[in-house]
């Protein structure tokens, strides 16, 4: 596993950045297989997300609050699409489909600059 190797914060961290930029290069598609490829890179990039999380899980918190963690860990992905939404949508109507996937990438890296100053492994 990934996160065994490289360590849950680098491999989270990696998952997040690439998502990201993948997300961001769906603005500069141009037909089925270079949209393709970008979904298939995008959906391997998103992979080792689950597992990692479940894995910083258990190195991070007692069994007695695992659960709860899982939950919350679990709510984050439709918690992010539920505010990606409108983000998109407002952003769709302002300027162009285009330019909501750059943000939503511009976002994600915001995301992993914090998320890799605040994160700290634990054992």
């Amino acid at each position: 596993m990934l996160a065994d190797k490289f360590g849950p914060k680098n491999v989270l961290l990696s998952c997040i950045i690439l998502w990201s930029l993948f997300t961001g290069s769906m603005a500069v598609a141009v037909g089925f297989l270079s949209l393709l490829a970008i979904r298939f890179a995008f959906g391997m990039s998103e992979g080792p997300s689950t597992s990692t999380a479940n894995k910083t899980i258990d190195l991070w918190y007692p069994p007695d609050k695992k659960a709860s963690a899982m939950g919350i860990a679990a709510s984050g992905s439709p918690l992010g699409a539920a505010l990606a939404c409108p983000i998109v949508g407002f952003v769709t109507l302002k300027y162009n489909w285009q330019t909501s996937f750059v943000v939503i990438m511009f976002i994600g890296f915001v995301w992993a600059f914090f998320g890799g100053n605040i994160w700290t492994r634990k054992k």
